[in-house]
């Protein structure tokens, strides 16, 4: 089984996280962590000149948390890669998760 889970960093992320950590180690599954970028907040908007940079900060500063997670929980027994892209993510998710072949998405 392979479970796709998007990661944000929020404490619904986390916990997702955490559930598709273990349920993947239940039946010896794959696990795939996605975070997504919304690089459109930045286009056309009076964002200020830093407010990408900032949130590009924020999204590593995230999927360092992500790893922390994964690597305290112990992933005997199941792959787990990490992948951070930049688009929409809701169209992103469903792209990855076709390409993946992914059975639960979390």
């Amino acid at each position: 089984m392979k479970i796709l889970v998007i990661y944000d960093g929020t404490i619904k992320s986390k916990t997702a996280l955490r559930y598709g950590l273990r349920k993947a180690k239940e039946i010896g599954g794959e696990l795939l962590v996605l975070q997504v970028l919304q690089n459109s907040l930045f286009v056309d908007y009076d964002a200020g000149p830093r407010a990408e940079e900032i949130a590009r900060a924020e999204a590593a500063r995230h999927l360092r948390d992500a790893e922390t997670l994964i690597r305290d929980a112990g992933n005997h027994g199941i792959t787990v890669r990490v992948l951070s892209i930049e688009g929409d993510p809701l169209e992103e998710a469903l792209r990855v998760a076709e390409i993946e072949h992914a059975d639960l998405i979390l």
